[in-house]
């Protein structure tokens, strides 16, 4: 919730505790709302719900009734056409006396999954995998985000961490369903991390790597699915520089891969040089400049040489 007011451009500092979070919540949320609706009508009432869900779980209350989702909840409901049967599954009793945090967040998720199944697929969003512990979760404002955008990304998505023990896949599947795009971070060989890739890439969808220089070895098939290797910077300052540093390759090559959209064998396979050079060509004949073009083909050389030496096995 941070991390979205934070992307908004909404100062608000939330809270870490239960406690806390119930006593700023009952001075705040309100004019929180109103500042989200004067930003967006819809996102302010999609976001009063969302506390309402917030407070329910935290506090550990019965859902028993379905009535919670209020006026507001009735006419997102019929205007933008949500799942009634889930809205009602929202406010059933779940399998134990009292529900437990993970059945509500699981009957939200369920609701959320529901939602994204009836929207289409959006060729200029990107699902962000990665995992979800540090570094990796204060590099989304530092690194993933800035450097797509800087990529010409209009729409960037991430999934939550969550607890651990919630019925979570469906939505992930969802949102990567729903994206045209996914950058995967292959650092440390996240697991979860490399089956949303390989779910991606099944899907037919654009699929870039990044991993960290630090990272020494990977296996073979992942290899030719990175694109960029990124060092780990120590401020705020610094993570803008490297992001510069990396934006006109990154550029360069989300634009080759999605030319190779139409052909799913070499999509999934990923960027090969000659790819590269053409694209470099258009780039050049855009006005970006010949010396623009050789300096990127040299930065892609320097990651393809990378890859080679971090892979740990072949065929």
């Amino acid at each position: 919730m941070q991390e979205f007011l934070r992307a908004l451009r909404i100062k608000a500092n939330l809270p870490r505790s239960h406690a806390g979070y119930r006593a700023w919540a009952a001075k705040n949320e309100e004019s929180l709302t109103r500042e989200l609706e004067s930003t967006s009508p819809a996102l302010g009432k999609f976001f009063s719900i969302g506390l309402r869900a917030m407070r329910c779980a935290m506090t550990a209350h019965e859902w028993r009734r379905g009535d919670h989702f209020g006026p507001d909840g009735e006419e997102l409901v019929r205007t933008y056409h949500l799942p009634r049967d889930h809205v009602r599954l929202l406010g059933s009793r779940g399998r134990l006396p009292h529900d437990s945090l993970r059945e509500v967040i699981s009957r939200f998720l369920a609701f959320g999954t529901e939602c994204l199944r009836s929207l289409p697929e959006e060729d200029a969003t990107c699902f962000i995998a990665m995992p979800f512990r540090p570094p990796f979760e204060g590099q989304w404002p530092l690194l993933y985000a800035p450097l797509l955008e800087r990529a010409g990304v209009s729409r960037i998505l991430r999934a939550w961490g969550g607890f651990g023990q919630e019925d979570f896949s469906p939505f992930v599947v969802a949102a990567i369903l729903k994206s045209g795009m996914l950058l995967a971070d292959l650092t440390q060989r996240n697991r979860n991390v490399i089956w949303e890739m390989g779910l991606a890439q099944g899907m037919g969808k654009v699929v870039f790597g990044l991993v960290a220089k630090s990272e020494k070895r990977l296996p073979s098939d992942l290899v030719a699915g990175i694109m960029v290797r990124y060092h780990h910077q120590p401020s705020r300052t610094k993570w803008a520089e490297e992001v510069g540093r990396l934006a006109g390759r990154a550029t360069l090559l989300l634009k080759a891969m999605k030319q190779k959209k139409a052909d799913p064998i070499s999509l999934a396979t990923g960027v090969r040089l000659f790819d590269i050079g053409e694209t470099a060509g258009e780039l050049a004949a855009m006005g970006k400049g010949p010396a623009t073009g050789r300096k990127i083909v040299l930065d892609v050389l320097e990651v393809a040489r990378g890859a080679v030496e971090q892979t740990s096995h072949r065929r």
